[in-house]
């Protein structure tokens, strides 16, 4: 897991680092969360860099349980029939949604068959 701990939150700067940003990702990579658009190209990371304070026993809590809970995650996330069928509901009184819906079902077209 990746965790940075702050003794003095005023230390950290509005933006992130690169080097924090490189080591974020690339540990994303390494956990199999990150999507890519080919070979490297495009990736998109499911996290965001804003610092919040979390209780240890509820940082532990959340150690124990984050890799079970991204295993489900990537399961569910890989299967594009579920993902359209539980969106579809969704469509009609979104159109951006419902375009977002269209380009994953092109992207994911040789999957579902």
């Amino acid at each position: 897991m990746l965790y940075v701990q702050l003794d003095n939150w005023s230390d950290m700067s509005d933006v992130p680092s690169k080097a924090m940003i490189d080591d974020a990702v690339a540990e994303a990579l390494r956990l199999d969360l990150c999507f890519l658009s080919g070979s490297g190209l495009t990736r998109h990371v499911p996290f965001a860099l804003t610092p919040a304070v979390i209780p240890a026993a509820e940082a532990a809590v959340l150690e124990q349980v984050s890799p079970l809970l991204g295993r489900l995650t990537q399961i569910l996330a890989d299967d594009a029939d579920l993902i359209q069928t539980l969106h579809a509901p969704l469509t009609p009184g979104d159109p951006f949604f419902a375009e977002l819906l269209s380009i994953h079902r092109a992207l994911h077209a040789h999957t579902s068959q």
